[in-house]
């Protein structure tokens, strides 16, 4: 007996072990991105001059400034902290890292709550390597912030509802509830996914005061949720219907086409959950045994991850929400939980050759992630490569070499991350022309709006152009600003100087030749 407690108890320290070098380890990965203080790109430099120069009041009036679209609650926290603290990146990006940190922990009480033994901490580990997670953690925008208040709805609400409510509880669970709709757009399905199983449950149980308090519970989340429908997102979904958000219509479900259910679903397990491309199918077939098994063993969790999606697949067929990329991510513990429980299930049935099994699948599954994160460790702008806008060494460089006299262009994709930066380089407003486009006619051939602001530079000596948000999409095989490039060549202009860094460069241009385009 005595023996058993034994092996018992080391059993437990060796595991509290693992768990605590998991949680160290994956704060230092979040902590390394945060400290590496990439320069912001387009989205984040365009939420920062929202936050910076808008009032609180304003937030209440979607869209923002260059329309953006994010949670009041978000918008709140990060004004009181530029109030506070100051304008600078890190300070913009401390809410999100507290979020992600925190997130660990909380993914790890989900993950006790959903599976068996030593698969939680698989899940945690599957979780803690995720690259979208970890680089949206230091990002000035919400969805690293989505994914907490979602792990919260899960690991306090849900639990707090369904181990037995008074009338305390519920009160506080009402109110938790209806205050973080207004944190987080996406955390509106998990709570109508949890909402809607509660009162089943109860229905099932015939418990009628059970019932009662989590009909109320519901009744206060419908009631916030319609009032941040008519302040806030009705007006959000106007902007996400416009020209400038194309690109997310993609990720609209439709019944055929590429936009099928199975590629959205297929989409979503290689970003942002992290599964390798080639074993996206893999991963969807561990995804459905986790979730029949959860429906043999326990129907009311099954119900509790499952409904939530079928909300946000319903949404995105009425083109209310895009399953698309990093809109996603707030659905990673979800698809974690189910995956890490397709493989408990699956290895269960490997015999003496289990825990080999678990060692194949996992490192086939998340070995890709781990490596990422591992580079992403040693070198932070290697993770989420394609988003790395680093705009402030090129200004840097214009302030060094800039002449008296010198004309400043800024393409219209560079000029809220300048527009930001400049003051700290000593630029005022009046001392640079911007590109005056949209977003969506920046990216079409037809596009003229540059070569009329040009027009203002004829004759200069010395024309600074700065080109950051590098697009991958790209006009008959080439970018937008390589046809603004070609174009004042072809008219007449002479390069004389360039500099570069990830994402971003500038041009120094003689436009004293520059008579208009050439045909």
């Amino acid at each position: 007996m005595m023996i058993n407690k034994f092996e018992d108890l080391k059993k437990n320290i060796f595991k509290i072990n693992y768990l605590w070098f998991i949680f160290v380890f994956g704060a230092v990965l979040y902590l390394r991105q945060y400290i590496a203080n990439r320069s912001l790109w387009l989205d984040e430099a365009m939420v920062s001059l929202d936050v910076i120069r808008l009032p609180v009041v304003h937030f209440l009036h979607q869209p923002l400034a260059y329309l953006q679209v994010a949670p009041f609650g978000f918008l709140v926290v990060e004004k009181s902290l530029v109030s506070l603290l100051g304008t600078g990146e890190p300070v913009l990006r401390s809410f999100p890292l507290v979020c992600g940190v925190v997130s660990l922990w909380f993914f790890y009480r989900m993950a006790r709550i959903y599976l068996n033994g030593e698969f939680t901490i698989l899940a945690l580990f599957a979780f803690t390597v995720t690259p979208a997670l970890v680089y949206y953690s230091s990002q000035v925008k919400p969805y690293g912030t989505d994914v907490f208040f979602t792990l919260l709805s899960y690991v306090v609400i849900a639990e707090i509802c369904f181990k037995g409510l008074d009338w305390d509880k519920t009160i506080m669970m009402a109110w938790l509830g209806a205050v973080i709709i207004w944190f987080s757009f996406p955390v509106v399905f998990i709570l109508l996914g949890i909402g809607l199983v509660l009162i089943l449950d109860a229905w099932v149980q015939r418990d009628r005061a059970g019932l009662l308090m989590r009909g109320l519970i519901f009744l206060y989340w419908l009631a916030s949720f319609i009032l941040c429908y008519k302040v806030l997102l009705y007006n959000c979904t106007q902007v996400i219907e416009t020209p400038d958000f194309q690109p997310w219509q993609s990720g609209y479900v439709s019944l055929t086409g590429n936009n099928n259910g199975l590629n959205i679903l297929n989409g979503i397990l290689i970003y942002p959950v992290g599964i390798p491309y080639f074993l996206s199918w893999f991963a969807g077939i561990l995804f459905c045994v986790g979730g029949y098994s959860f429906f043999r063993a326990d129907k009311r969790k099954s119900l509790l991850l499952l409904v939530p999606l079928v909300f946000v697949f319903l949404a995105s067929a009425l083109h209310k929400f895009p399953c698309k990329e990093r809109l996603t991510l707030f659905l990673v513990p979800i698809f974690l939980i189910m995956i890490v429980k397709g493989v408990e299930t699956f290895s269960s049935k490997m015999g003496r050759y289990k825990i080999i099994a678990v060692f194949v699948i996992a490192g086939a599954l998340f070995g890709c992630s781990f490596f990422s994160i591992l580079q992403g460790l040693m070198e932070p702008a290697t993770l989420e490569a394609n988003r790395n806008e680093e705009i402030r060494s090129v200004i840097s460089y214009v302030k060094e070499h800039r002449l008296p006299g010198d004309n400043l262009f800024i393409s219209y994709a560079s000029a809220p991350a300048f527009e930001y930066y400049a003051p700290g380089y000593g630029f005022s407003d009046g001392s640079y022309i911007e590109q005056q486009a949209s977003y969506s006619s920046y990216t079409k051939a037809q596009s003229q709006d540059w070569k009329n602001n040009l027009e203002e530079l004829k004759g200069s000596k010395r024309v600074w152009v700065i080109v950051s948000h590098i697009m991958s999409n790209r006009i008959n095989g080439k970018h937008p600003e390589e046809l603004l490039l070609e174009y004042l060549s072809r008219s007449g202009g002479q390069l004389i100087d360039r500099s570069s860094s990830k994402g971003a460069c500038v041009y120094l241009f003689d436009l004293s030749k520059f008579p208009g385009e050439k045909h």
